[in-house]
């Protein structure tokens, strides 16, 4: 069985080796171009741990696998790129609580909703996202 197949089996979001997907996480804002093996969708914490602990056992066997998170894709470093596995985190797009001094968002956040939320109770995070 191969890697897709294995985490295919083991998950409930979607696990994709084909040309379009890979080449749609290959790049962000920076100059760089990596094209991953895998593009994998966790559909939820379950799944999240899942592909953790199974990167973990594969490692373990001395593979050389990584995963690599993805948001939006607007990083300007490469951070998001990968040659092994890119984590797409859309799924995890939900803001959780926003507090009188703090708040709690999923990773895949897009600012512009974060600040409509925020402004509700009148509070402002001074910065400019790409993702606004």
């Amino acid at each position: 069985m191969n890697l897709k197949e294995e985490l295919s089996c083991s998950i409930r979001g979607a696990v994709s080796d084909n040309k379009e997907d890979r080449e749609a996480c290959a790049n962000d804002a920076s100059i760089f171009e990596i094209v991953p093996e895998l593009v994998v969708t966790p559909k939820d914490l379950r799944d999240l741990k899942t592909i953790i602990h199974f990167v973990r056992e594969k490692k373990a066997d001395h593979m050389n696998i990584s995963i690599t998170a993805r948001a939006a894709g607007t990083g300007m470093s490469g951070e998001s790129l990968t040659s092994s596995i890119a984590l797409d985190m859309k799924e995890f797009n939900h803001i959780i609580e926003v507090g009188e001094d703090n708040a709690i968002t999923e990773p895949s956040v897009y600012y512009r909703d974060f600040e409509a939320a925020t402004a509700k109770k009148g509070l402002l995070l001074p910065s400019y996202t790409a993702s606004k």
